[in-house]
């Protein structure tokens, strides 16, 4: 019943899908006589709490066709209220100051602080209600302001004030039975206005506005409540649980109290230790709070953990084929060493037999270097051949390729372990003017 009466998205509205005689499944006022009592104790429960802790405030709306009982229910449910934190307020026709100011200013005033609660019998929305049915505002002003009554109550939402919005649902037949009562008893004769039969001509049109209101500003944070309210108990009911549950929903409390502070009164003994256990209970309620955070965070270092040790088994991995491979690349190494120890080795022997030169210059460069060693005296000779004689030219000529070979020749001999190799330096002749290199001695 509950979710079902409760508007809090955005959809179309139809009030015929809602009975105004439904009671669910109580048929009885008696069968809720505990439950109401229960519901009193905890909504006063709930207002000192909020009174004390002043983290909110409390809006209560009530909205409906005439004769649907507003005053009642503010004088039946909400009398169990502290009249110190509660206050009702109602909404007639707009004074010259307030209809002279945009139409949301004189509700704003009225809007409970932080710790106070608030009844409006009616409210802004008879802004897009009555001024809608009578002309005075077009369909587009009336979207407008719908959409701004939905921001002001979501700056009310943001700012810690808590708006329950009730319509009080009852049938046309309700209503007329409710006029002829008032004609026919004088206590209820004072209630009485010709006024009311006139609007109840337009009650088609309050339908279709109404179900406009619903669609466009019942939100999740700012439900509406359709409570059927044919049946007076029944009403009284409904909206009695409607608003604890809503107070409850904030999880109020009693502000914490600093117990050193009382250190300087002179208290008894049994005011102390009243005190004192307070004071353990606070600690140990920090404490418990605590532990259970510790636990939290080693349950998330655990998973951390277990993260960290699949990535270290894969790097561990990878790591062991790095090691294999650098292992085989250090073994080709070791193994192309050997060979070229052995190569030197022989090369080594050919020079202890009596060929140190032409086995120095096979072993540093191979033909290669024999070949450069013939360009560059080739083109010494043919240098020297154009060179007249005594000129710096041929002065200098058999420094360049002496040195060059010289050079070449201690760079790429590599060295030899046998002491008995000759040792003595491979100087080639000068070559002759005709180009022609001579034999080695």
């Amino acid at each position: 019943m509950a979710d079902r009466t409760r508007l809090d998205r955005k959809r179309p509205v139809s009030l015929k899908d809602f009975d105004p005689r439904d009671t669910g499944d109580i048929e009885s006022k008696e069968q809720v006589e505990a439950e109401i009592e229960a519901l009193r104790d905890r909504l006063q429960e709930a207002q000192e709490k909020l009174y004390a802790s002043r983290s909110h405030g409390v809006l209560i709306v009530f909205q409906g066709m005439d004769c649907s009982g507003k005053d009642g229910t503010v004088k039946k449910v909400l009398s169990a209220l502290n009249p110190q934190g509660y206050r009702a307020e109602s909404f007639k026709t707009p004074t010259a100051e307030e209809a002279a100011h945009d139409f949301l200013w004189r509700t704003h005033k009225l809007v409970p602080q932080k710790g106070y609660i608030a009844s409006f019998n009616r409210s802004y929305y008879e802004e897009v209600l009555i001024t809608r049915v009578h002309g005075l505002i077009d369909k587009k002003e009336t979207a407008r302001r719908l959409e701004h009554i939905k921001h002001f109550e979501k700056l009310l939402a943001d700012s810690g004030v808590l708006v329950i919005k009730i319509f009080l649902h009852i049938s046309k037949e309700f209503q007329l039975e409710k006029l002829q009562d008032r004609l026919t008893r004088p206590d209820k004769l004072w209630k009485f206005d010709p006024n009311d039969l006139k609007e109840r001509q337009h009650w088609d049109e309050y339908v279709r506005a109404y179900e406009d209101v619903f669609e466009a500003t019942g939100t999740k944070r700012n439900p509406w409540h359709i409570v059927p309210a044919d049946k007076r108990w029944y009403r009284d009911y409904r909206v009695l649980k409607i608003i604890t549950e809503a107070f409850e929903s904030l999880d109020l409390a009693y502000p914490e109290i600093d117990i050193e502070r009382f250190g300087e009164l002179e208290l008894d003994e049994e005011t102390r230790a009243k005190l004192a256990a307070a004071k353990r209970k606070v600690v140990e309620g920090d404490e418990r709070q605590n532990a259970a955070d510790e636990v939290g965070k080693q349950a998330s270092a655990a998973e951390a953990d277990e993260e960290n040790e699949g990535d270290q088994a894969a790097i561990g991995a990878n790591s062991s084929a790095a090691v294999a491979k650098e292992t085989a690349q250090r073994k080709r190494v070791a193994a192309s060493g050997e060979t070229a120890a052995g190569e030197s080795a022989d090369v080594g022997a050919k020079a202890a037999e009596g060929k140190p030169a032409r086995a120095g210059r096979k072993a540093a460069a191979g033909k290669a270097t024999n070949a450069g060693q013939q360009a560059a005296s080739d083109k010494t000779a043919e240098a020297v051949e154009k060179a007249a004689p005594g000129t710096r030219e041929t002065a200098a000529r058999p420094r360049g390729p002496r040195k060059q070979a010289s050079v070449a020749t201690e760079a790429a001999v590599p060295a030899t372990p046998a002491e008995d190799a000759p040792s003595e330096p491979v100087t080639p002749k000068p070559p002759s003017r005709r180009g022609r290199r001579t034999k080695e001695s």
